[in-house]
């Protein structure tokens, strides 16, 4: 008998794994990273594991050069912790990668906070082609 997996369970085991792979990941980076010593706290974002579980792109909120030799430096303890933790055939090879939901973000509010400057501005500004000024 050949037992098939549909589109949704398929879809719901990856994300299930993303989410103990995210899980495992974070909590290995609390373990063993130092903050102080590379200025700046690493935040997982979201994990995506690819369908054949061969390859996870980690999310982070930001990655300096710094981090991003850490990381790489520390791949394979972070992948080992994953081993230990998350029940799989085999462990996904790590790719870090800034999140760009992150800097998108950081572009929207810039712009927002522009566009309610400007605005600002305007109101104390006296147009002389108003109606309501004094001429």
């Amino acid at each position: 008998m050949v037992h098939r997996h549909n589109r949704s369970e398929t879809f719901s085991r990856i994300e299930r794994v993303s989410n103990e792979v995210q899980r495992a990941v974070g909590v290995e980076i609390e373990r063993i990273y130092d903050p102080e010593a590379l200025g700046a706290i690493i935040t997982v974002t979201e994990v995506k594991v690819d369908p054949d579980l061969r390859r996870a792109r980690v999310y982070l909120d930001h990655i300096t050069p710094e981090m991003g030799e850490w990381l790489e430096k520390n791949r394979v303890r972070l992948q080992g912790a994953i081993a230990r933790s998350v029940r799989m055939r085999q462990t996904p090879h790590l790719e870090f990668i800034a999140d760009p939901a992150i800097e998108m973000g950081g572009k929207i509010e810039s712009i927002l906070r522009k566009i309610v400057v400007d605005d600002h501005l305007g109101d104390d500004v006296d147009d002389p082609s108003s109606p309501s000024s004094d001429n």
